[in-house]
């Protein structure tokens, strides 16, 4: 995505533009959200559309969901600079070290001096969000409609689908439908 390799380059250089792909790669999937609309039965026998609204967590839109100020970085006191951390451990009355990803930096080497005052450091905001529903002509109750990529979003992971369930509200004549036929009990 052009919008993250230009992110890649403001905050970790020209390699950040190479790493970014791998980045993308490793990230897991978010788990999928879900929503039941209802619907009247004209809507699923004629076809209708819908504006839905929800709110849902995005990345900041003012940091990226990097959680500090673009620009404003400064080395990892922890780990200083090396993205790792050595640790002492005793085994069988043997002394080892071993290297650990920093916590503090979270392996980047790098920490931002200044939190972004908009998310707080958070990476994340609560936004309300409105999409339109298509309601095909002939749909059926708890049929589903899938949104790709419009779950909730996290900086650590690659959004998951938004699942839609069209429940029928009851009618006040017609009580059951069996496929394109409506009857009256």
């Amino acid at each position: 995505m052009i919008m993250e390799a230009h992110i890649g380059v403001g905050i970790y250089g020209e390699e950040g533009l190479s790493q970014e792909e791998n980045i993308q790669n490793e990230k897991e999937r978010g788990p999928n959200a879900r929503i039941d609309v209802s619907v009247d039965l004209s809507d699923l026998y004629n076809g209708a559309t819908r504006t839905i609204e929800f709110e849902k967590n995005v990345l900041c839109s003012k940091c990226h969901g990097t959680g500090g100020k673009l620009g404003k970085t400064k080395k990892c006191p922890v780990c200083k600079g090396r993205g790792a951390t050595l640790q002492n451990i005793n085994m069988f009355g043997m002394q080892m070290q071993m290297e650990q990803e920093c916590e503090k930096c979270r392996g980047k080497g790098i920490i931002f001096s200044e939190i972004c005052p908009h998310c707080k450091g958070r990476k994340i905001v609560r936004e309300n969000k409105k999409l339109t529903l298509e309601i095909e002509k002939d749909m059926e109750n708890d049929q589903k409609i899938v949104f790709k990529g419009e779950s909730e979003q996290s900086p650590d992971t690659i959004p998951g689908d938004l699942i839609i369930t069209l429940k029928q509200k009851k009618h006040s004549f017609f009580k059951q439908r069996k496929r394109n036929d409506l009857y009256e009990s």
